[in-house]
């Protein structure tokens, strides 16, 4: 033992770098570069981008070769200011030929139409945040020229404080005249007549729209491979009626809707009751008020193929048996801010033989006047031996369910998670639903490239 213990002592004073060696040192230079562009996907604000790059390239000597050589560090940037509108340059000579995504929310009249039309023909997705039309009225005839050839996904941001004027042909000039490979769109709080032209999309998010019937019809028709519709503000029109056909949605696969303009227990004659979504597999409903889902959504619908249903905002006293009846594929169920979890009961009442969400596996609740201990004890004893096994619930709420419930988890064998709040899912929609969130998005209330004092001295051209 001492010979041993005295061999791994000099082999250690032998080698002094052992205790020293940086982990990442052992990696080949391809997975540390997708382990930082991997970074900057997921990030919550990946204009943070520009300081992270400097942050890198600031480590060793070999990270900084990494940064300055991998064209993947380069193909992303954030134009929020004029420092950034003078670093992007940099960062499209440094990507190479790479496509590039960009975000805009800084506009120099003259300054930025030179810079984008340079790389006109590399950008894959542009994102744009401003104010008024009057912002855009420079930069929009870049992608609306023909050589915006390779643009994959397009999403505007419009203050919605802006009061658009229908009428005025100053405010709806063409965003794109030709849109080939546009795939996505995203618009917000822009008038609805200013938009690209709507065709062969595979992802659709527009919140101001009210189409007509033959436009809503269109639509579908017009977009074969649409997989994924959100419309956070569906209208109420009540002089729909009978006569008018079924809309073939079937290549949907994910819908998101919200129905706060939506009241009252009479049936509502919104196009949403026309929809045929045979394939449908993901399901999102808001609404801020209290109706019945079934008004919008039965099996009528199509909804064989649904197995994951996510509600937010909802007043439901009880079952919507109707669209309980008709979601019979569903294995998980996401609730926010729905008041009762008696919606999840398997059974409605001591005389009703059908079993709703027969399949259901897993339960995701937010917030704990969801699911007091009677709730959460009715909904594990009727759920008992019909395949529900993981209850999710926020960390913050671990010293709540009492150990009456928890015994009564143990003896259906249900798993109790808590997950961290930033683990939830955001949602189907790219931008909330809030009126006022452009607002903290504008580079006048954050810099996204503004430096920490440390980092004043960096001169981002001798990286």
């Amino acid at each position: 033992m001492e010979v041993r213990n005295s061999f791994s002592s000099r082999s250690i004073e032998l080698n002094p770098s052992y205790q020293q060696q940086n982990p990442f040192d052992i990696l080949p230079d391809e997975l540390v570069i997708n382990i930082f562009t991997t970074l900057r996907n997921g990030c919550s604000f990946p204009s943070k981008w520009i300081l992270l790059v400097v942050q890198l390239s600031g480590v060793c000597s070999r990270w900084r070769n990494l940064v300055i050589g991998a064209p993947l560090f380069w193909n992303f940037c954030v134009i929020s200011s004029y420092d950034s509108l003078v670093l992007a340059p940099l960062f499209f000579e440094r990507s190479r030929l790479l496509p590039l995504d960009l975000i805009v929310s800084y506009f120099s009249s003259e300054e930025i139409f030179t810079l984008l039309s340079s790389v006109s023909g590399r950008i894959q997705s542009l994102e744009f945040w401003f104010i008024s039309p009057d912002e855009l009225i420079d930069c929009l005839p870049i992608i609306s020229a023909d050589s915006a050839t390779g643009l994959h996904q397009l999403r505007i941001l419009c203050d919605p404080k802006h009061d658009w004027d229908c009428n005025s042909p100053e405010e709806h000039f063409s965003i794109l005249r030709s849109a080939e490979t546009l795939r996505s769109v995203v618009l917000k709080g822009v008038c609805s007549q200013f938009s690209p032209p709507l065709v062969n999309l595979t992802h659709l998010e527009i919140h101001e729209f009210s189409p007509t019937f033959a436009e809503f019809s269109l639509l579908f028709a017009s977009n074969s491979a649409l997989t994924t519709l959100c419309l956070p503000g569906v209208p109420r029109t009540e002089w729909l009626n009978e006569e008018y056909s079924p809309i073939d949605a079937s290549s949907l696969r994910s819908l998101s809707v919200g129905l706060a303009e939506h009241w009252g227990p009479r049936t509502c004659g919104c196009m949403l009751t026309f929809l045929k979504l045979d394939n449908l597999e993901y399901l999102e409903i808001t609404g801020n008020c209290t109706f019945s889902i079934s008004n919008h959504f039965c099996s009528m619908n199509g909804l064989s193929r649904v197995h994951t249903l996510r509600l937010r905002d909802l007043k439901m006293d009880a079952p919507d048996v109707p669209l309980c009846s008709a979601l019979k594929a569903v294995t998980r169920v996401e609730l926010y801010n729905v008041t009762k979890s008696s919606v999840l009961v398997a059974r409605n009442g001591a005389g009703d033989s059908e079993i709703y969400f027969p399949k259901l596996k897993s339960l995701r609740c937010d917030e704990s006047n969801l699911m007091q201990d009677e709730g959460l004890a009715e909904l594990v004893c009727s759920r008992s031996g019909m395949g529900l096994f993981c209850i999710e619930l926020p960390s913050f709420l671990k010293a709540w369910p009492h150990n009456k419930v928890l015994a009564k988890l143990d003896a259906a064998n249900i798993k109790l998670l808590f997950i961290e709040e930033n683990e939830a899912a955001k949602g189907l929609s790219f931008y909330g639903s809030e009126s006022g969130e452009v607002l903290h998005l504008r580079p006048e209330w954050i810099d996204y490239d503004e430096y920490d004092e440390e980092d004043s001295e960096l001169d981002f051209f001798e990286w």
